[in-house]
């Protein structure tokens, strides 16, 4: 049997039950057990208990009849208007889980269409011009190669010095100013070439010693950009040019180059 059939039918038998009980109590004409000496004694009481019931709820209804009768034109009209507040009530309460039901199927879906159709930077063609006692100037282009528009991006880059006998964690031999710029919308496809320019300078001697190879020219930042969901997802990127190849190379380090 069905869960829900059967607790209908538990509800229906309690309810029957309570009625009777109710009337029970209010009927005096029970005596105790050792009254009822015989079947009967015994039939006899259960049909003066039935003819109570009977007569109880007949008197029950010609009341409630008398009571509606005497209702008047404006005691109706009250009426209804209460009705009628209730039943707004409720639907109010159903219609506003109904909406937020619907506010949440549409935020999930949503993220799950941002999850699979999401816009996706990456980071191209970056180049540099040195020239002695003039700033260090690097171009690179941001291109969405994913499957969605980007509302709004921030980048920031540093160009660093950095002597080649450390590595990429090497002793940093010259650091250029932060530079964080904010761009708008950015469509499928689309690139935006950027151009950063350092402040001061390259010294003669930097100059000197990016030519003999003992330091080496980094690039690194980042990209955050938005999509029409609100997401936020971050693009890092870490690059070291290649004097011989005069080419920016990717360096294969996770916590710098990487795509959220």
């Amino acid at each position: 049997m069905p869960l829900g059939r059967f607790l209908k039918i538990l509800l229906s038998a309690l309810f029957i039950l309570a009625v009777v009980f109710a009337v029970a109590v209010q009927y005096e004409g029970i005596q105790p057990a050792s009254d009822v000496q015989s079947l009967a004694g015994y039939e006899q009481v259960v049909k003066e208990y039935f003819n109570y019931a009977r007569s109880s709820t007949s008197a029950l209804m010609t009341r409630a009849v008398e009571w509606l009768r005497g209702l008047s034109r404006d005691d109706w009209l009250t009426a209804a208007i209460v009705l009628i507040a209730i039943f707004t009530a409720g639907l109010w309460r159903s219609m506003s889980k109904l909406w937020k039901a619907s506010d949440n199927q549409i935020r999930l879906a949503r993220e799950a269409f941002s999850a699979t159709h999401r816009p996706r930077i990456v980071v191209r063609r970056m180049g540099v011009e040195l020239v002695k006692e003039a700033p260090i100037i690097v171009e690179f282009t941001i291109v969405n190669t994913g499957e969605e528009k980007v509302t709004k991006c921030s980048w920031n880059t540093v160009i660093m010095l950095l002597n080649v006998a450390g590595g990429v964690h090497g002793q940093l031999h010259y650091e250029t100013d932060t530079a964080d710029f904010r761009d708008g919308p950015l469509s499928v496809g689309e690139g935006m070439k950027k151009r950063i320019q350092d402040k001061t300078s390259l010294s003669p001697s930097d100059f000197t010693d990016l030519e003999m190879k003992k330091v080496v020219l980094h690039v690194v930042g980042h990209v955050a950009y938005t999509d029409r969901a609100g997401v936020t997802r971050q693009t890092g990127f870490f690059r070291y040019y290649d004097a011989d190849k005069r080419r920016f190379r990717v360096i294969d380090d996770p916590e710098y180059e990487y795509q959220d």
